[in-house]
């Protein structure tokens, strides 16, 4: 079975996600080339322009990899009559009757710069000679990103843990992983606390073995061992300090090894991209006759496509000014 990848943005090659960059799993192969005739398709948010191709059209799948914000993700919850499965932290407000709505993560791309090789080789015990680090970003363009900001600035004028703090904003690293893998916990808070809406921030951290102090999906439970993590509340500042304080005194790293192992295996072999789309296909595509298929991009409408544009233009000029 050939399934054609097409997604929305660029910046990441999913021949680093699969075993010797093969881009198979399971006698499945995926390509991001611009093929006409395949098996199926999976999309990423929405095309980026008009496809067209040869397909069974009963195989055709759009993940959503973002959570979803009026005038901003609005492809959450247009368009979806085109497929035959969608896979989505957000309920649409309409859908075709042949449409089947699959509530469920966006098998999000992990963000340290290691290929899944890599990632398998490495197992414990695993020397970590620091204690706690956060890597957060300083935007504030949602309401999750306003209050992340704030529960950090708490943390940096609270700093009795001594947390070594990365991102942009802060201490800027080219790789993750160098914030993540000495340390022996992490804080990481998700950009929305919805159900189903989780990302690279906390699979990042399992990949190095790490334990996360964990603020987002509200039903992260659903998809990782509950010894995995810590649930901290960032709306509470002075008990989460306290949890995370308590939890360092215990040693709950050690203690826990094994349940954040067992997230590191699902995060590389079941909620990889890949994976989860080669498991879904070989029970759910089937052969049939491929007719010709196009699938239409997203359009937003005038004036939202104005007030993207000044935002755009005003990210760059933070950019330049260095803010």
């Amino acid at each position: 079975m050939l399934i054609r990848i097409i997604k929305n943005y660029k910046d990441r090659d999913f021949t680093t996600y699969s075993p010797r960059g093969s881009m198979q799993w399971n006698g499945i192969q995926f390509t991001e080339e611009p093929i006409v005739f395949c098996d199926g398709v999976i999309v990423l948010n929405t095309p980026k322009k008009k496809v067209s191709l040869m397909c069974p059209p009963e195989n055709i799948a759009v993940i959503m990899q973002e959570p979803y914000h009026k005038g901003d993700t609005d492809w959450m919850d247009s368009q979806l009559e085109q497929y035959r499965y969608v896979f989505t932290n957000h309920v649409p407000s309409e859908v075709g009757t042949n449409t089947q709505i699959i509530l469920s993560h966006g098998a999000l791309p992990w963000h340290v710069l290691k290929t899944y090789d890599e990632l398998k080789a490495i197992n414990l015990p695993m020397e970590k000679d620091k204690v706690i680090s956060c890597i957060a970003s300083n935007l504030t363009r949602w309401p999750g990103h306003k209050k992340r900001v704030a529960f950090i600035e708490y943390l940096k004028q609270h700093n009795e843990l001594g947390i070594d703090f990365f991102g942009k904003g802060t201490q800027f690293i080219e790789d993750k992983w160098d914030g993540i893998a000495p340390y022996r916990y992490s804080i990481v808070i998700e950009n929305n606390d919805i159900d189903h809406y989780w990302t690279e921030k906390i699979s990042d951290v399992f990949l190095g073995f790490g334990l996360p102090f964990y603020f987002g999906c509200t039903n992260i439970n659903h998809y990782f061992p509950e010894d995995s993590y810590i649930w901290i509340d960032i709306s509470n500042p002075e008990k989460a300090l306290e949890t995370m304080r308590i939890a360092i005194e215990k040693n709950e790293w050690e203690n826990r090894i094994e349940a954040i192992a067992e997230a590191r295996r699902r995060v590389l072999d079941e909620y990889n991209l890949l994976p989860m789309v080669a498991a879904f296909a070989q029970s759910h595509f089937f052969e049939g006759k491929r007719k010709r298929i196009a699938l239409k991009p997203f359009k937003y409408d005038i004036s939202t496509r104005f007030k993207r544009y000044i935002e755009r233009k005003k990210k760059k000029l933070l950019k330049l000014v260095g803010k």
